[in-house]
C-alpha cells in the first residue's frame, strides 16, 4: 500500500535498529525509495522515532559519512548496564546516521508537499531529542537551513508549527 518498501514500513513502525541495518545491507538502493506521497524512509523515521536521546545529552552531534560504528562525542565513563541504557537512547539517532551512511542523497528527498527531512524534524521540534537530529541533518546539509516547503515554510515556520 502506498508504494512503501520495506524500510519504509520498518521506519514507520519503529522497528530496531537491528531490522534497519538488515533491511539497508539487502537493498542500499531502498533508502531513497519514495512512496506515493514522495516520501522516503527518513521522512518516517524522524516522524515516528521517539529514541533520539535528550537535547542537552551532548554539546556537539558526531557524523561522519564514511564512519561504520555510531558514536557521540560524550566521554563519560558508563556501566554497562547505563550502556545499555545509552544504546536505547541512541537508537533513533544511529538509525539516522545509518540512512545517511547507506544513502546520503536521501537528506534531499522532498516529499509531496516539499518537506524535506529537515522540515519534519523541525515540526516535532517540541519531541525530546529533536533538536540533536536537527544538528545533525544540518552538520550534513547546512544549507537546508534556507529551504522552503511548497508552501512557502522555512524551518523556522516548521518550527512555529510544532508549537511548544
Amino acid at each position: 500500500a502506498f508504494g512503501r518498501v520495506p524500510l519504509h514500513v520498518a521506519c514507520r513502525s519503529l522497528a530496531g535498529l537491528g531490522t534497519i541495518r538488515v533491511l539497508c545491507e539487502m537493498d542500499p538502493r531502498c533508502v531513497e525509495e519514495r512512496d506515493t506521497l514522495k516520501r522516503v524512509p527518513l521522512h518516517y523515521l524522524i516522524k515516528n522515532y521517539t529514541t533520539f536521546g535528550n537535547d542537552d545529552d551532548d554539546d556537539d552531534i558526531s557524523f561522519d559519512i564514511h564512519e561504520t560504528t555510531t558514536t557521540s562525542t560524550s566521554n563519560n565513563n558508563h556501566t554497562e548496564e547505563e550502556e545499555g541504557d545509552e544504546e536505547d537512547k541512541e537508537e533513533g539517532l544511529n538509525a539516522i546516521r545509518l540512512l545517511l551512511r547507506t544513502n546520503p542523497s536521501c537528506i534531499r528527498a522532498a516529499d509531496h508537499r516539499g518537506w524535506l527531512p529537515i522540515h519534519v524534524a523541525c515540526s516535532c521540534s517540541s519531541r525530546r531529542g529533536m533538536v540533536r537530529v536537527m544538528r545533525l541533518l544540518l552538520r550534513v546539509w547546512p544549507e537546508s537551513i534556507s529551504m522552503k516547503t511548497d508552501k512557502e515554510s522555512d524551518v523556522f515556520g516548521c518550527v512555529e508549527m510544532a508549537g511548544t
